[in-house]
């Protein structure tokens, strides 16, 4: 903590923001986790991308990306079973508010969903040169499995080989 203190103030002013502090983190602010969920939700990869795009060019590292997006999904899981969830997600009454009107729209079983694939992604990103595609993959088969498509990648069988046919008999 006191190291990130004296980052934060070599790298401000006098006066150090929340966006200092992010900013050093690496990480994204809330509202970015509830857009990128609430485009997913919607099954709207394109803005979904291009909001995880704009992160990126702001130079916000993309696994620090899926960790934090897994625990907001790990908070919309906690505001679905505790009625006061403010203390034990470590958040303000108006972050709470707001996680728990999105928590209302997404159901468990998405949620379970977007907790597993993003983890998997985390796992695969850690040791991978292009973490970055592997985050872009992963919202696509997000948002597609909230759309109720199946992946064309996740789906598709090797073609079978058709039998020769007989000659005809003469």
């Amino acid at each position: 903590g006191l190291s990130l203190l004296d980052q934060c103030i070599a790298a401000g002013g006098e006066e150090i923001t929340r966006e200092d502090i992010l900013s050093i983190l690496g990480t994204a602010g809330e509202e970015v986790f509830l857009g990128l969920s609430s485009f997913v939700e919607a099954g709207n990869a394109a803005e979904a991308l291009m909001l995880l795009d704009r992160i990126v060019t702001d130079g916000k590292d993309v696994r620090q990306i899926i960790k934090d997006w897994i625990t907001h999904y790990r908070s919309l899981l906690i505001v679905k079973f505790i009625k006061d969830p403010e203390r034990m997600l470590n958040t303000s009454l108006e972050y709470a508010d707001k996680i728990r009107l999105q928590s209302e729209e997404v159901s468990m079983e998405a949620i379970d969903h977007h907790i597993l694939s993003l983890s998997e992604a985390a796992m695969e990103a850690r040791w991978s040169t292009q973490p970055r595609v592997l985050l872009e993959l992963t919202i696509v088969k997000m948002c597609s499995r909230v759309k109720g498509f199946v992946s064309p990648i996740a789906c598709s069988k090797p073609a079978q080989a058709e039998k020769p046919k007989p000659p005809p008999l003469t």
